[in-house]
């Protein structure tokens, strides 16, 4: 006889996604946010798939990585045998191994991480111990994916072995919270925006010294 149990990790997560753009394709998207009077961010955002003429929605932009599941900082891991109880714990106080993913891009290419957060049961193991066995939380030893932005870091519980053997996993039920993203431009691109501002500003100085007639004099 054996008895099933259910390892279940919940409070708020993220689902992320990382994609580069090339310039041509940024380039249309600030083309598009110009023609309909939109923020680039929002754009990005909503409408992504309609500024690249894709039809695709922010989470099908994942070349660089995609990935879903518990916040380990700010999640707790409930142990539950049918519908009892037998313990809760901070996930951040339990045994765990770290795997670092940084995510980079392409010199010239545009890198935009879209954060969506997720409140909920975000993962669920499954367990099976025998009839007489209790369970034991030393012999439970968590994966953290920590994955490294140009902007933050994130930490997502991925999966999980007990006493050496690699638990059976499943997506939770969540309500997403917020839908946000971070944007790193290449140096090229800031070079060039930089150019731009100082073109203007000067433009503005010199039609402001003719305007108050400090301008070239002629006979």
């Amino acid at each position: 006889m054996s008895k099933k149990l259910e390892l279940i990790i919940g409070r708020w997560g993220h689902e992320l996604t990382m994609n580069e753009f090339t310039p041509q394709e940024y380039k249309k998207i600030e083309d598009y946010a110009l023609e309909n009077n939109k923020e680039i961010e929002d754009v990005i955002l909503y409408e992504i798939g309609e500024a690249l003429d894709t039809g695709n929605d922010w989470y099908d932009f994942d070349n660089l990585g995609h990935y879903y599941g518990p916040s380990s900082p700010d999640c707790k891991l409930m142990v539950y045998e049918g519908t009892k109880l037998l313990g809760e714990y901070e996930v951040p106080q339990l045994e765990y191994e770290e795997v670092i993913s940084k995510i980079e891009s392409k010199p010239d290419n545009i890198l935009v991480t879209y954060v969506s957060s997720e409140k909920g049961n975000l993962k669920t193991f499954e367990l099976e111990l025998k009839e007489e066995e209790e369970f034991d939380i030393k012999k439970l030893k968590l994966e953290i994916n920590v994955i490294l932005t140009p902007n933050n870091v994130y930490e997502i519980v991925g999966e999980a072995n007990y006493n050496g053997k690699t638990l059976f996993s499943d997506s939770g039920d969540t309500t997403g919270k917020g839908l946000d993203c971070e944007i790193k431009l290449p140096l090229s691109f800031i070079k060039e925006e930089k150019l731009l501002v100082t073109s203007t500003a000067e433009e503005l100085i010199e039609k402001e010294k003719w305007s108050e007639g400090e301008g070239p004099q002629t006979d």
